[in-house]
């Protein structure tokens, strides 16, 4: 009876590993092949090019922009990664006692819905219009970063995409625009 308790959490925690790194693995694509196709898309040999400095500096402020969204999800997948990295140590280690290994399980597996979760939320606003987005779940809110200052429909939008892929409320959504001016 305990092996069979023991291989279902092993399998369990394998299929999150596998399905958390699907899901990295798919946003990383979809951001990937959006930027490409964008840069790739605008630069042609022989373009013109546009000197005037207004627009130059427009340029300028998409790319700090899609750095800042790169970065922070960067800086998201690293940090969970260690989490991750830490809590399979744990599972792996045979000194602790049976609650803790559970814990560290229920853990492991709160992170990779969380990321499921985030994935697919970007994957559909992306697909709304907002080119850069960023959802970070927390323990009790979710937080939405986006490049410009959504409207009432935006928010609206914004709002469906979260209550449609998680438990959270209206109330625990925050919309966070990266971009003041907009």
């Amino acid at each position: 009876m305990k092996k069979a308790k023991k291989g279902k959490a092993q399998i369990t925690l394998a299929v999150m590993v596998v399905a958390l790194a699907a899901a990295i693995g798919l946003n990383m694509k979809y951001s990937t092949e959006q930027e490409s196709q964008i840069n790739t898309s605008s630069k042609y040999l022989g373009q013109a090019e546009y000197v005037n400095a207004e627009v130059n500096s427009v340029e300028a402020e998409t790319e700090d922009e899609d750095d800042y969204f790169k970065t922070l999800r960067s800086d998201r997948n690293k940090t969970r990664q260690e989490t991750i990295d830490t809590l399979e140590e744990l599972i792996d280690r045979t000194d602790i006692e049976k609650q803790e290994k559970q814990n560290a399980i229920d853990k492991l597996t709160a992170i990779t819905l969380a990321a499921e979760q985030e994935a697919s939320i970007e994957t559909v606003l992306k697909a709304k219009g907002y080119k850069n987005v960023v959802a970070v779940i927390g323990e009790q809110d979710i937080n939405i970063i986006i490049d410009k200052n959504p409207d009432a429909a935006g928010v609206q939008q914004i709002q469906d995409a979260v209550l449609s892929k998680t438990s959270f409320t209206a109330a625990d959504i925050k919309i966070i625009s990266s971009n003041e001016n907009s």
